[in-house]
C-alpha cells in the first residue's frame, strides 16, 4: 500500500482512501453487498424473528418520529412504488392470499374505526384541505357550465334537484342527483341536461362516481394508464 498526499490503496488496488481508516470504506461496502445477496434468505428471518419480539418497541419509535423523518419514508416508499410499481402489487397480492384471514380482521378493525370516527374523520379533513374543496368546487361548477348547452331545460334541472332534497327531508338518508354518463371521465363526457339526470341515493352515487355508465365497453372499466393510452373505439 503506498501513501501519497495522506491516502493510502487498497488492497485491490481499486480504491484511495484515508490513512487513519484502518479498512477502505468502499471495499467493505463491496462485501457487504456481496454477503447480503448470498445470505437475502438468512437476513429476512432474523430480521422477522427480531420484529416479532420488538413488535411494540417498533412502533412506539414510528409513532414518535418526527414530521420531517415521516415525510421523507413517504419519499422514499413513492419513489420505490413507483420504479417497482407491478412488484409492488404482486407483493401485496401475495401478501393478501397467504394471509386472508389475518388481512380480513385487519380490514374489518379498520373499516369499524373508520365508521366510528368517521364525523371526526372528516372535520379534520375539510379543516386541513380548505383550500382544495374549494378549488374542486370551482373546477365542478365550470365544467357545468360548460357542459350546459344552451337548449337545456333549467326549470326540470331545478325541478330535479329540488326533488333530492325534498326526498331527503321526507326519508332521512342522502339523495344525489347522479348524470348517467359523466362530465369528466378520460374515455367520454356527458352533456349537463335533463335527458342525463337522475336522482340516486347518495352511496350509490359515490359508489358509482364517474366510472360507469349504459353501454360502457369492457376495456374502459379500467384505468387508463392500463388500457395503455390508446384509443378504444380502435379495439376489436
Amino acid at each position: 500500500m503506498n501513501s501519497i498526499n495522506g491516502l493510502k490503496t487498497c488492497r485491490n488496488g481499486l480504491h484511495q482512501y484515508s490513512i487513519n481508516l484502518k479498512q477502505c470504506p468502499d471495499c467493505a461496502k463491496i462485501t457487504k453487498r456481496r454477503w447480503s445477496q448470498k445470505n437475502k434468505e438468512k437476513i429476512k428471518t432474523t430480521y422477522k424473528k427480531w420484529y416479532e419480539k420488538n413488535r411494540s418497541k417498533e412502533a412506539e419509535k414510528r409513532r414518535n418520529l418526527s414530521e420531517e423523518k415521516r415525510q421523507r419514508r413517504r419519499e422514499i416508499s413513492l419513489n420505490w412504488y413507483k420504479r417497482n410499481r407491478e412488484k409492488a402489487l404482486q407483493n401485496g397480492r401475495l401478501r393478501y392470499e397467504n394471509n386472508l384471514e389475518k388481512e380480513r380482521e385487519r380490514g374489518r378493525r379498520k373499516n369499524k374505526s373508520f365508521k366510528k370516527n368517521k364525523s371526526e374523520y372528516g372535520r379534520q379533513w375539510r379543516k386541513k384541505n380548505a383550500g382544495k374543496i374549494r378549488a374542486y368546487a370551482a373546477n365542478r361548477r365550470a365544467i357545468k357550465k360548460q357542459a350546459t348547452p344552451l337548449w337545456a331545460n333549467q326549470e326540470v334541472i331545478n325541478a330535479m334537484y329540488k326533488k333530492a332534497v325534498d326526498l331527503q327531508k321526507i326519508t332521512g338518508n342522502s339523495y344525489h342527483v347522479d348524470h348517467i354518463y359523466p362530465l369528466t371521465n378520460p374515455y367520454m363526457c356527458g352533456l349537463h341536461v335533463e335527458t342525463n339526470l337522475c336522482i340516486l341515493p347518495g352511496k350509490e352515487n359515490l359508489k358509482k362516481s364517474n366510472t360507469t355508465w349504459p353501454g360502457q365497453l369492457e376495456c374502459q372499466r379500467l384505468p387508463l394508464h392500463l388500457n395503455g393510452f390508446k384509443e378504444i373505439t380502435h379495439r376489436q
